[in-house]
């Protein structure tokens, strides 16, 4: 609201009111981060329970049948094609296009990926970057792309159906998240989404990130464009073939969820977990 109004707004100033008064009478509060709770506390004097966001059902692994027939049908459908012979290396961001997420650095990082290729430096693939979602700075950033004459990376940009935003998770072979909390107290969902999905991550770093993405054991964070173009290309070099790479997918992927105590992983299991004894006399 302050983000949008102003901080002095009378309506900002009537919000924090509502928060900082009820805030404090609750029995129950809860927030999304340790360093949430803590703001809370230190600012309001409110005590919080952390509560960290869950995947909902949907966000799972998928079979190699549904992921090709998945395939097929973004082919089809959204006519974009991640060939499996020989093999394209598939990233996915979603994004609500606003200022929160400068997409200059991941345009950037695969200007960078495209002159590797061209200089034949590490055997990379073609890879095709996928962006979903709609905001205010969508055709700002697209406007950049339609310039760019890249033979060996490909953006496309998608509105999905409901059904098919946890397929394409489930179907990439790495995420980048670009968000930057505006608070820097709470977390990406879409992060929480693909981990859901078990898709490694290349997430931009801000604080408290690391209540939810570690880097090198749960994923890989990065500070600026040429960090995530040397992670784009390590994690695709000699790709499909790189055991290296392999690896650190198994680790990623099994280490996912294990910095957040509050078990378990799943949506309801968390909220049956965690907020219903809350609610029992």
């Amino acid at each position: 609201m302050a983000l949008s109004l102003g901080n002095n707004h009378t309506l900002v100033g009537l919000a924090k009111n509502i928060e900082k008064i009820f805030g404090r009478r609750a029995k129950n509060n809860f927030c999304v981060t340790k360093a949430m709770k803590e703001d809370l506390e230190k600012t309001w004097a409110i005590q919080a329970k952390v509560l960290y966001d869950k995947p909902a059902d949907e966000f799972h692994p998928i079979t190699l049948t549904e992921k090709n027939e998945f395939l097929q049908k973004l082919a089809e459908k959204y006519d974009v094609s991640v060939p499996y012979s020989p093999r394209s290396g598939f990233i996915v961001s979603s994004t609500s296009w606003t200022e929160d997420e400068d997409f200059s650095i991941l345009l950037n990082a695969l200007q960078e990926y495209e002159y590797a290729c061209e200089n034949s430096e590490l055997k990379l693939p073609n890879l095709m970057c996928v962006i979903t979602g709609k905001g205010p700075l969508k055709d700002f950033y697209m406007a950049i792309v339609n310039l760019k004459n890249w033979k060996h990376v490909e953006i496309r940009t998608l509105w999905l159906e409901h059904e098919d935003y946890p397929k394409i998770l489930a179907s990439a072979d790495l995420g980048v998240c670009l968000h930057t909390s505006s608070s820097g107290l709470d977390l990406p969902m879409k992060i929480v989404d693909m981990f859901g999905c078990r898709l490694p991550v290349c997430a931009y770093n801000f604080n408290c990130l690391s209540e939810l993405v570690r880097h090198n054991e749960n994923s890989l964070v990065f500070a600026n464009e040429c960090e995530l173009a040397q992670q784009l290309k390590m994690w695709f070099q000699d790709f499909p073939n790189n055991e290296i790479q392999r690896q650190l997918c198994e680790r990623f992927q099994e280490n996912m969820f294990t910095s957040q105590l509050s078990h378990p992983n799943d949506w309801h299991g968390n909220w049956k977990f965690n907020v219903l004894p809350c609610f029992q006399l």
